[in-house]
């Protein structure tokens, strides 16, 4: 936009919009604003005229012009160039004129509160993030996917969750910053509840050398120091235990080009994966033991010792990994577990041991503490094969899981059970595995569905006409750690965010209130 000079040297303009010349959007009450951090009182006159200054604040001059256009910056400044001969000079306004809190109001004792409970200083956030404002200002009704969910006492402010998702980045099983900096600014913008990674409960269960584990007490505190930065925010927090089974001593998958098996030259373990059957995954991967009765009691074992460090660790709730054809999924599958004892053969043998984990669980955690299993729904084999895992099969399971008691939520996956998948994906494509479980198990079991949900406006139609109970999401979260408050924008939901994030956006920051409006995503002036 050009701006013209008056032979006084004053600037007019050929338009009566108002533009603010730094980020070309129009500014309250048609006045035009610019920082000028030079403190160059010429340039502010030939920019705004005869206008002056009207207020200070961040060591900047504000030059307001009403009912004035100017142009971008560079334009003033090139204007003011030309025109400096005849430009007036405009004094400051002294401070006594300065608009500036009474002193009252500057002596006045604002502490900023400190988290409870945590070993460091970081302010509370007394309404975590992510938690939707009771009434909104629109007087619209909240959708559900924002409203809480209370399981066994532990309520989460919204309906939308972490999922796990491996990082490949432990030292000897032990998290490291990377996951306080990965895990920590998404806890910050409040998703309802955050699951850590797939954590082995023995060293020869995890799906890497760099996966993280808790088989033994040193991995507590790396741990734990995550689960405090999550709780610091107000957050809730879990944890997903595993064993990788025969899926196990595998490389890193962005170095899959290289090889699937993980040698012992770099860490890994290829002798030593177990799964129910000697059957390899693929013949890319290591070929497994089968598990003898004493390497079922040690792994039961494990797990007990496992779920106890993480409660040590403050977890607030646990999931089972019974997905994805892992170590509890492989022995449920007909084709990877061919044994003859109690743990194979028949459907209810197949399902013994994950039924006994579920149970194991419960019985060390308590009856406070929410018990989450995931569960592939299909192995995405169709009709080719006469040995399949389907979702007739997922939906016994999921009924067994009900009768049983222990679990409460059921987190429906599908995949990774054969090397011969074809998955037909897509927004949503797992929902009807979802819906097909909820519809089979009631009221007596949570669902929650996970699969390229993108879009906030599909998360909550999933839980609103298809009654799903909750949505995870994991690749979403890695692109926009701040996936609550775009889901929010999608549905016009106004929802809290920490003082440290909202305060730099207009209309949020100062107004005594942790909600942020969705539609507002000024930046804030002082940028």
């Amino acid at each position: 936009m050009s701006v013209t000079t008056t032979s006084t040297g004053t600037a007019a303009s050929a338009s009566s919009s108002c533009t603010n010349m730094l980020y070309d959007i129009p500014v309250h009450d048609a006045a035009c604003a610019m920082p000028m951090r030079n403190n160059n009182s010429a340039i502010m006159s030939s920019c705004c005229g005869s206008a002056s200054v009207v207020s200070y604040d961040s060591c900047d001059y504000y030059c307001l012009a009403q009912d004035q256009t100017v142009g971008t910056l560079a334009e003033c400044l090139i204007k003011a160039s030309e025109a400096v001969i005849n430009i007036p000079f405009v004094e400051p306004l002294k401070e006594s004129s300065r608009k500036r809190p009474t002193e009252e109001h500057r002596m006045k004792d604002i502490k900023v509160e400190p988290a409870k409970g945590i070993s460091y200083f970081t302010p509370a956030q007394e309404t975590p993030a992510g938690t939707a404002a009771n009434p909104q200002t629109s007087g619209k009704a909240i959708p559900k996917l924002f409203q809480p969910i209370t399981i066994r006492g532990l309520t989460f402010q919204n309906r939308l969750g972490v999922s796990p998702m491996c990082q490949y980045s432990a030292e000897d099983g032990h998290m490291t910053d990377y996951h306080l900096a990965h895990l920590g600014g998404i806890a910050q913008r409040g998703p309802g509840l955050i699951m850590i990674e797939a954590t082995a409960v023995q060293p020869e269960g995890r799906i890497s050398p760099q996966d993280v584990g808790l088989w033994k007490d040193s991995q507590i505190a790396p741990i734990a120091r995550v689960i405090e930065f999550a709780h610091s925010q107000g957050q809730k927090i879990g944890i997903q235990l595993a064993h990788a089974g025969r899926k196990a001593s595998t490389t890193v998958p962005w170095m899959l080009n290289h090889g699937s098996i993980a040698t012992e030259n770099v860490g890994g373990w290829p002798d030593n994966a177990k799964g129910p059957s000697d059957i390899p995954f693929s013949e890319t991967f290591p070929r497994p033991r089968a598990m003898t009765q004493d390497d079922i009691r040690e792994f039961k074992e494990a797990w007990v010792a496992a779920a106890k460090r993480a409660l040590v660790a403050g977890a607030d709730f646990i999931e089972i990994h019974n997905a994805h054809g892992y170590l509890l999924a492989s022995f449920l599958t007909p084709y990877a577990n061919k044994r003859t004892d109690e743990y194979g053969g028949s459907f209810e043998n197949r399902m013994r041991l994950p039924l006994e984990i579920a149970q194991l669980t419960r019985d060390t955690v308590g009856e406070h503490v929410p018990v989450f299993l995931r569960l592939s729904a299909s192995d995405w084999l169709g009709s080719t094969s006469t040995e399949t895992w389907d979702l007739q099969h997922a939906v016994r399971f999921a009924e067994a899981l009900a009768d049983q008691g222990a679990i409460d939520l059921v987190d429906v996956s599908s995949g990774g059970l054969h090397s011969s998948q074809e998955v037909k994906s897509g927004p949503g494509f797992q929902a009807p595995f979802g819906i097909a479980v909820k519809k089979a198990v009631g009221e007596r079991m949570l669902v929650a569905t996970v699969g390229h949900i993108r879009d906030g406006k599909l998360a909550n139609r999933l839980l609103e006409e298809e009654g799903l109970d909750v949505v995870l999401v994991g690749r979403g979260f890695q692109k926009d750690p701040g996936l609550v408050w775009t889901f929010a924008q999608h549905l016009d939901v106004e929802v809290a965010m920490p003082g440290q994030i909202r305060w730099g956006f207009s209309k949020q920051g100062r107004r005594g209130t942790p909600f942020v409006d969705p539609s507002v995503y000024k930046p804030s002036v002082i940028e």
